[in-house]
């Protein structure tokens, strides 16, 4: 795994060394173009007088592995696999190798492994489809665009079929469907930034009676794509000197992700076993992608009914200039508490206000809470999502994404 790790930090040290000899309208984007790489790279060490047949070959070779490798961090960041299977078919009919070499011969399998359901379903995709490739005579071959010919006993792509099937076979066979726990792993990439990996612990036994605590809730997503949106933080004046505050905070997602980008954050939840779970996060994190150890992180128990109106025993070192949370309104009997958690930061410290995203579940709910915000004399702001998260001051109201109806509000005094 050290090895591994240490050839992405030699990886990662190049492509920011070639980033920097670009020319200048190159440079200032936040994202290389796929043709930039592929120039530096396929004229290395190459004879400058190339047939264009060689150089298009070439190029789509490129392109699959640069595929790849999104394909890699979308299955190992648990991506619903229906958004994962039309391009992983289209990378395992051109090289079954790419799939094999950088996608299942990896650590990751062993070190981080994604939740046994998630791994034994997708290897019985995975193994499903190459049968189908390998069957003689199949009708339904046809309708596969493969690269190569699976039936020819001297292609080098044939081995790395019969790879796949053993790896897939043998998860099929021991993995426990039952077993829904496992790591989430995400790259971490700020303003065009790769901040490095992050390491999430998932269980759906954890996290009190209703078992939410372990669990990666789409809201975490939108509020962290959220924060990572330019136009918020133009709007609320978010620099990396920021102290930040996360209440309810679950597995920690959000505010790791911060961390991970150099905020000073503080995370926080009401449930003793769940800090416990972002502890081990962060500490995963720090051993298995050893590049984050100056990050300015503080963990610890805070429980909205604990907070008093006049004085509150906080235990962090940093004071907080933004509050931050997400799917924190699900329970009526919650609402007052989280309500005067909130006003109580909002009146001492948080003078950047306080970004909120939920889901909206029970409606009742959610007009239950921004009642009693506007009660307590909080200035509400609604921020409208779209699919990367991002424009201000939305007539109230939701916002429906792929999965459910989402809310996201900025509260001030």
């Amino acid at each position: 795994m050290e090895d591994h790790e240490l050839l992405e930090g030699a990886r990662a040290a190049r492509r920011q060394e070639l980033r920097d000899a670009a020319p200048v309208e190159v440079r200032t984007l936040k994202r290389l173009p796929m043709e930039f790489w592929f120039d530096i790279w396929f004229k290395k060490d190459r004879p400058a007088e190339i047939p264009m047949e060689e150089r298009d070959k070439w190029r789509k070779q490129f392109w699959y592995l640069n595929e790849t490798e999104k394909v890699r961090n979308m299955i190992f960041s648990l991506t619903p696999l229906d958004k994962i299977q039309p391009l992983l078919e289209t990378i395992i009919c051109f090289s079954p190798r790419l799939v094999q070499m950088h996608i299942l011969d990896l650590p990751n399998w062993v070190s981080l492994p994604p939740p046994a359901p998630y791994t034994k379903a997708l290897c019985k995709w995975l193994n499903k489809k190459v049968m189908l490739m390998l069957s003689p005579g199949n009708d339904d071959n046809c309708e596969l665009d493969l690269h190569f010919d699976p039936h020819d006993e001297d292609c080098e792509e044939i081995t790395y079929c019969e790879e796949i099937l053993a790896f897939t076979i043998n998860n099929i066979a021991s993995l426990n469907s039952s077993n829904d726990q496992g790591y989430a792993t995400y790259n971490i990439n700020q303003d065009g930034t790769d901040y490095g990996h992050l390491s999430i612990w998932c269980s759906n036994a954890l996290g009190g009676e209703l078992e939410t605590g372990g669990r990666l809730w789409p809201a975490a997503h939108v509020l962290q794509r959220l924060l990572f949106d330019e136009r918020l933080a133009e709007k609320i004046n978010l620099t990396k000197d920021t102290n930040v505050l996360e209440l309810g905070a679950g597995t920690g997602f959000a505010g790791l992700s911060l961390a991970k980008c150099g905020f000073n954050v503080s995370i926080s939840d009401g449930m003793a076993q769940c800090v416990k779970n972002i502890q081990h996060n962060l500490e995963v994190t720090i051993d298995m992608h050893h590049n984050i150890n100056h990050l300015s992180c503080e963990i610890d128990l805070l429980r909205w009914t604990d907070t008093p109106k006049t004085r509150f025993d906080y235990r962090f070192s940093m004071y907080p200039d933004l509050l931050i949370a997400s799917d924190v309104v699900y329970d009526k009997d919650a609402v007052l508490p989280l309500v005067m958690t909130i006003k109580y930061f909002l009146t001492n410290w948080c003078k950047k206000g306080a970004l909120i995203v939920c889901e909206e579940r029970i409606p009742a709910t959610w007009k239950c809470f921004i009642e009693t915000v506007k009660m307590n004399g909080l200035q509400v702001t609604w921020i409208a999502l779209d699919k990367t998260c991002g424009i201000f001051d939305l007539p109230e109201g939701g916002t429906l994404l792929d999965n459910g109806t989402f809310h996201a509000i900025l509260l001030k005094l």
